[in-house]
């Protein structure tokens, strides 16, 4: 979840098409559960800057923003927060591909993402890695294969 204080807010007359969306200088990290990052490429003549990109706390709604026909390109990253010291505060991962997955017992969904750190379980419930049962690829990176510079391991 994210935080809004209203002081951060920006007001930029004609800045947004819709009156409902509003610009704010800061948002707060609330809880340490992972933030996904999805970065699209606006279409060739498509309006605004090159590159869009959004942060949401639910890997699905990146999904949904990644699998939209409007885009040119894709990728996912994975902004992992610790909340207890001695560990690092906080570790960023370029997402390879994400696995829909079932729970152990069968009836809730958790994600396997392979990263360019390593793989890791996204499950509400404490499901501890390999005890998922893998359903489908739900996403992959176009750059599927290559290995980016600077990869290290989540552990």
């Amino acid at each position: 979840m994210f935080r809004v204080d209203q002081s951060s807010r920006i007001e930029l007359a004609g800045a947004l098409p819709d009156p409902d969306l509003t610009l704010h200088a800061m948002v707060e990290i609330v809880g340490d559960t992972p933030v996904w990052l999805a970065q699209v490429g606006v279409p060739h003549g498509g309006v605004g800057p090159g590159r869009r990109r959004f942060a949401t706390r639910d890997i699905e709604r990146a999904l949904e923003v990644l699998d939209s026909p409007d885009w040119r390109g894709a990728d996912l990253y994975l902004m992992q927060l610790d909340a207890a010291p001695p560990g690092p505060p906080m570790r960023m991962g370029w997402c390879r591909a994400v696995w829909e997955c079932r729970e152990p017992d069968g009836r809730h969904l958790c994600w396997r993402v392979e990263t360019e750190r390593g793989v890791l379980l996204d499950s509400l419930h404490g499901t501890a890695l390999g005890q998922e049962r893998v359903i489908r690829r739900r996403w992959q990176a176009a750059d599927w294969g290559v290995v980016r510079r600077g990869a290290a391991r989540f552990d």
